[in-house]
């Protein structure tokens, strides 16, 4: 009964939020409204105590059984269908970008945990990555705020940039759509991206960037192992025990149901439907609860080390898309 004030005043705000969306351009996202609108009631208004235990409970276990309920959307044979070339160069472009971010933000003297938490949001799959990792490394609400606002920010730019270096270097389609599902950080703004230049690039880019959110797993079991072999007294078996976590178990478990085609379409919509509202709602929880004098408390140096990893992603995944071109018009040539 504590939490249901916070949980019920968050969903109707996600009610809203999904009303308005379909008004809006492409490139503002579920995210980006829900943190904005919550940063504003809340910094605007005195919200009763009573709402806070449920948007907390939101940010921690709803957004848990979010991405566990987020494994519909993963077929393992898209991710099949890029082949191995996607693969090898999603691979070497997540890495140099994490590579990146980690070291810009250990330069600007960020904290470990809001530095990984924009490391993962560049490098993998946007918001969904950081909101998967935030509990793995116990991150506060205002880095959470602030890595999600970071790369919001830089997604919406790319869907503008990236069509108009398309054109400008005369991109093939498929070519293009690689490049876009490589380095635009969230699904949403990939798909905006991509349909900017037409429905073959955006099929392309979809591909790659589900290819891209599939490897969201093992790096999570990877961020886990580390934190948990960090603690003192914990042997190897408890760490990668610990490292697995139950969520990141159902997503896969998820997927795995969807490849095999063991969802009814019917439940599988409604689990994907159920995800975006606890998502869109934990998020508007996020910037309920946080005040504008914390964000600023963390600084304007997240911003430029994202701005950084955005760009060296953006640029290195181009100039390895352009020097391979000839293998994406053979693998996805006839989307």
């Amino acid at each position: 009964m504590k939490l249901a004030p916070g949980i019920s005043f968050c969903l109707f705000a996600t009610a809203v939020i999904l009303w308005i969306r379909p008004l809006l351009p492409d490139y503002f996202g579920d995210a980006s409204l829900a943190v904005a609108i919550g940063l504003a009631i809340g910094n605007a208004l005195r919200l009763p105590d009573a709402v806070r235990p449920g948007a907390a409970w939101l940010s921690r276990s709803g957004l848990r059984l979010a991405i566990f309920l987020l494994g519909a959307r993963l077929a393992f044979e898209h991710v099949l269908r890029g082949g191995a070339a996607s693969l090898v160069l999603l691979l070497a472009t997540m890495s140099i970008a994490a590579l990146v971010v980690r070291f810009a933000g250990q330069r600007a003297g960020l904290p470990a945990s809001l530095t990984t938490l924009v490391a993962v949001g560049t490098a993998i799959c946007g918001n969904s990555a950081i909101l998967a990792t935030a509990p793995l490394i116990e991150a506060d609400r205002r880095e959470v705020a602030f890595a999600v606002a970071t790369i919001t920010l830089f997604g919406t730019i790319a869907v503008f940039v990236f069509p108009i270096v398309g054109h400008v270097l005369a991109l093939p389609p498929a070519v293009y759509g690689v490049w876009a599902g490589a380095a635009v950080n969230d699904t949403s703004q990939v798909l905006a991206a991509g349909t900017a230049y037409g429905a073959t690039a955006a099929s392309v880019a979809t591909v790659v960037k589900l290819t891209r959110n599939a490897l969201m797993a093992p790096v999570l079991v990877g961020i886990g192992l580390f934190q948990a072999r960090r603690a003192a007294g914990v042997s190897a078996s408890d760490a990668i025990r610990k490292s697995v976590p139950t969520f990141v178990l159902g997503f896969l478990a998820v997927a795995a149901l969807n490849s095999m085609g063991a969802l009814p379409a019917p439940l599988r919509q409604v689990m994907l439907d159920v995800s975006r509202w606890l998502i869109v709602a934990a998020l508007f929880g996020i910037g309920l609860t946080t005040r504008f004098s914390d964000l600023r408390d963390v600084g304007t140096k997240p911003f430029l080390v994202g701005l950084v990893a955005s760009l060296g992603l953006a640029t290195l995944a181009l100039l390895i898309v352009l020097a391979t071109a000839a293998q994406w018009l053979a693998v996805f040539g006839q989307f």
